[in-house]
């Protein structure tokens, strides 16, 4: 679901789950995203972090969810090709990239328990 709200603005968090969206054709896992959100930034997003980020991503039309797999789109990767910097770098270079787009409202819905089951089988991964 999605709603617009003119005055909203992209997050680091938004920019943060961009970068560890895969760019591959098959995608990613939740699990695995985690896992790449977790490598980027050393911290694992909250099921609210995710359900918000990723619902306005897949809304801007920016990361695609199919059966549970979540990649980045071709509007996505423009925008992550401006990617720059180590730890922190990937804020500063993608977050003025999707400020030039709208952010649309939208929400992954999301329970706890399927985002507790994707970071154990995370952390057993890793």
């Amino acid at each position: 679901m999605s709603t617009d709200d003119p005055g909203a603005k992209w997050t680091w968090v938004d920019a943060w789950l961009l970068a560890a969206t895969a760019d591959a054709r098959s995608g990613c896992s939740l699990s695995e995203l985690i896992g790449a959100a977790d490598g980027i930034n050393h911290a694992i997003p909250t099921r609210d972090e995710l359900a918000s980020s990723l619902g306005s991503l897949v809304a801007a039309g920016l990361v695609a969810q199919t059966e549970g797999r979540f990649r980045t789109t071709v509007q996505g990767q423009a925008v992550k090709k401006h990617r720059r910097g180590g730890l922190f770098g990937w804020s500063k270079s993608l977050l003025p990239h999707l400020e030039d787009l709208p952010r649309p409202s939208g929400y992954l819905w999301l329970i706890e328990s399927e985002v507790s089951a994707a970071y154990v089988e995370y952390t057993r991964s890793h």
